[in-house]
């Protein structure tokens, strides 16, 4: 009975054993299947992060370039309006219209 009892416990011993690799061995598993999730998922957040402020970025500088066009043409239609108006106060009508009209054009011409 002995000899049947040290095979039983050598086969229960055995059973553990391999119940504790087994367990051992499928946690191992699921920490690098997490583990390699994490990371396709964190590389993921990453380009989309980028991606955004890029195009964020992008909008801005749009958004700044229309802003200077459109200042630089107020500033222009300002200025242009300016000179006629200084033009049409310089050179009033003194030696008939005609002469007039056309130094008043050659100067417009010469002013843009």
């Amino acid at each position: 009975m002995s000899r049947k009892a040290s095979f039983i416990n050598f086969i229960q011993l055995w059973a553990i054993v391999f119940l504790i690799v087994v367990g051992f061995s499928i946690i191992v598993l699921d920490i690098t299947v997490s583990y390699r999730d994490f990371n396709v998922r964190a590389e993921q957040m990453r380009a989309g992060y980028i991606s955004r402020q890029k195009e964020m970025v992008k909008q801005e500088v749009n958004r700044v370039f229309s802003m200077v066009n459109y200042e630089k043409g107020q500033s222009e239609a300002v200025t242009k309006e300016g000179v006629l108006e200084e033009l049409l106060l310089t050179f009033p009508n003194v030696n008939g219209w005609k002469r007039s009209c056309s130094r008043f054009a050659n100067l417009s011409r010469l002013a843009f």
